[in-house]
Protein backbone atom coordinates (compact mmCIF):
# COMPACT_ATOMS: atom_id res chain seq x y z
CA UNK A 1 0.00 0.00 0.00
CA UNK A 2 1.19 3.35 -1.10
CA UNK A 3 2.64 4.83 2.29
CA UNK A 4 2.90 8.89 1.24
CA UNK A 5 -0.29 9.64 2.40
CA UNK A 6 -0.80 13.04 4.46
CA UNK A 7 -4.57 13.64 4.68
CA UNK A 8 -6.29 10.50 3.74
CA UNK A 9 -8.41 9.22 0.49
CA UNK A 10 -12.13 8.59 0.48
CA UNK A 11 -12.47 4.52 0.60
CA UNK A 12 -15.64 4.92 -1.14
CA UNK A 13 -13.92 6.87 -4.33
CA UNK A 14 -11.16 3.88 -4.77
CA UNK A 15 -11.28 2.51 -8.36
CA UNK A 16 -9.14 0.21 -10.40
CA UNK A 17 -7.70 1.30 -13.55
CA UNK A 18 -5.98 -0.87 -15.91
CA UNK A 19 -2.42 1.58 -16.36
CA UNK A 20 0.15 1.72 -19.47
CA UNK A 21 2.39 0.37 -17.57
CA UNK A 22 3.76 -1.78 -14.88
CA UNK A 23 3.61 0.75 -11.66
CA UNK A 24 4.08 0.91 -7.68
CA UNK A 25 2.34 1.81 -5.17
CA UNK A 26 2.13 5.80 -4.08
CA UNK A 27 2.71 7.00 -7.90
CA UNK A 28 1.08 9.88 -9.35
CA UNK A 29 -1.46 8.84 -12.73
CA UNK A 30 -4.23 9.90 -14.75
CA UNK A 31 -6.72 8.81 -16.32
CA UNK A 32 -7.53 8.12 -20.02
CA UNK A 33 -9.81 11.52 -19.75
CA UNK A 34 -6.93 12.92 -17.76
CA UNK A 35 -8.76 12.09 -14.21
CA UNK A 36 -5.66 12.92 -11.30
CA UNK A 37 -5.23 9.74 -9.13
CA UNK A 38 -2.78 8.43 -6.77
CA UNK A 39 -1.71 4.59 -7.28
CA UNK A 40 -2.50 3.18 -3.72
CA UNK A 41 -1.25 -0.44 -4.50
CA UNK A 42 1.42 -1.69 -7.02
CA UNK A 43 0.00 -3.09 -10.68
CA UNK A 44 -0.80 -6.61 -10.52
CA UNK A 45 2.41 -7.26 -11.80
CA UNK A 46 4.66 -5.26 -10.29
CA UNK A 47 8.25 -7.35 -8.92
CA UNK A 48 10.52 -5.95 -6.21
CA UNK A 49 13.99 -6.76 -5.05
CA UNK A 50 15.04 -6.82 -1.69
CA UNK A 51 18.51 -6.56 -0.19
CA UNK A 52 19.42 -9.11 2.72
CA UNK A 53 23.14 -8.59 4.18
CA UNK A 54 25.39 -9.53 1.03
CA UNK A 55 22.31 -10.92 -0.97
CA UNK A 56 19.39 -9.07 -3.30
CA UNK A 57 16.47 -11.06 -3.71
CA UNK A 58 14.73 -10.30 -7.06
CA UNK A 59 10.86 -10.75 -8.12
CA UNK A 60 9.04 -10.37 -5.24
CA UNK A 61 5.01 -9.85 -5.75
CA UNK A 62 4.44 -6.52 -4.68
CA UNK A 63 1.19 -5.93 -6.49
CA UNK A 64 -2.22 -5.30 -5.66
CA UNK A 65 -3.48 -9.09 -4.37
CA UNK A 66 -5.91 -10.15 -7.46
CA UNK A 67 -5.23 -7.73 -9.75
CA UNK A 68 -4.30 -8.43 -13.15
CA UNK A 69 -1.40 -7.30 -15.10
CA UNK A 70 -1.00 -3.56 -15.08
CA UNK A 71 -4.47 -3.22 -13.09
CA UNK A 72 -3.64 -0.98 -9.71
CA UNK A 73 -6.23 0.29 -7.01
CA UNK A 74 -6.55 3.95 -7.29
CA UNK A 75 -7.33 6.50 -4.86
CA UNK A 76 -8.90 9.79 -6.63
CA UNK A 77 -8.49 11.74 -3.84
CA UNK A 78 -6.45 12.60 -0.40
CA UNK A 79 -3.18 14.15 -0.15
CA UNK A 80 0.28 12.60 -1.16
CA UNK A 81 3.84 13.50 -0.34
CA UNK A 82 5.17 13.18 -4.16
CA UNK A 83 8.44 14.55 -6.01
CA UNK A 84 7.31 17.61 -8.02
CA UNK A 85 9.62 19.23 -10.46
CA UNK A 86 10.46 22.80 -9.03
CA UNK A 87 8.70 22.36 -5.71
CA UNK A 88 11.01 24.61 -2.98
CA UNK A 89 10.69 24.85 0.71
CA UNK A 90 9.24 28.40 0.13
CA UNK A 91 6.33 26.43 -2.32
CA UNK A 92 3.17 28.57 -1.02
CA UNK A 93 0.28 27.08 -0.15
CA UNK A 94 -2.57 26.02 -3.01
CA UNK A 95 0.11 26.12 -5.74
CA UNK A 96 -1.17 24.09 -8.60
CA UNK A 97 0.83 21.08 -9.76
CA UNK A 98 0.48 19.23 -12.62
CA UNK A 99 0.88 15.87 -14.75
CA UNK A 100 3.37 16.03 -17.56
CA UNK A 101 2.12 12.64 -19.77
CA UNK A 102 4.89 12.04 -21.74
CA UNK A 103 7.24 11.22 -18.75
CA UNK A 104 4.66 10.86 -16.16
CA UNK A 105 6.31 13.23 -13.85
CA UNK A 106 4.81 16.12 -11.93
CA UNK A 107 5.81 19.61 -12.06
CA UNK A 108 4.47 23.72 -10.87
CA UNK A 109 4.63 24.49 -15.19
CA UNK A 110 1.62 24.82 -16.52
CA UNK A 111 2.58 24.49 -20.29
CA UNK A 112 0.46 21.85 -21.91
CA UNK A 113 0.30 19.67 -19.07
CA UNK A 114 -2.70 18.35 -16.93
CA UNK A 115 -3.77 19.95 -13.80
CA UNK A 116 -3.13 17.33 -10.88
CA UNK A 117 -4.10 19.48 -7.91
CA UNK A 118 -2.71 21.70 -5.51
CA UNK A 119 0.18 21.97 -2.67
CA UNK A 120 -1.35 21.40 0.53
CA UNK A 121 0.47 21.40 3.40
CA UNK A 122 -0.47 19.98 7.05
CA UNK A 123 -0.35 22.74 9.88
CA UNK A 124 3.32 22.22 11.10
CA UNK A 125 4.68 19.72 8.31
CA UNK A 126 8.40 19.66 7.60
CA UNK A 127 8.77 21.30 4.18
CA UNK A 128 11.63 19.52 2.09
CA UNK A 129 12.72 21.23 -1.69
CA UNK A 130 11.45 19.03 -4.26
CA UNK A 131 8.81 16.73 -2.56
CA UNK A 132 5.54 18.39 -1.77
CA UNK A 133 1.96 17.05 -0.33
CA UNK A 134 0.02 17.46 -2.86
CA UNK A 135 -4.32 17.45 -2.80
CA UNK A 136 -5.66 15.57 -5.82
CA UNK A 137 -8.54 17.40 -7.66
CA UNK A 138 -9.08 19.76 -10.49
CA UNK A 139 -9.27 23.32 -8.51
Amino acid sequence: MANNVVFAHTEGLTEFWTLAATTGSGVPVVSINDQPAITLTGTGDFVKSEALGPYTISGIPAGGVGLAAKEASIATDGTWTVAVAGGLVATPQNTLVYFIKATGLLTLTVGTNVLFGKVNYPKGGIRVAGSLPVKIGKF
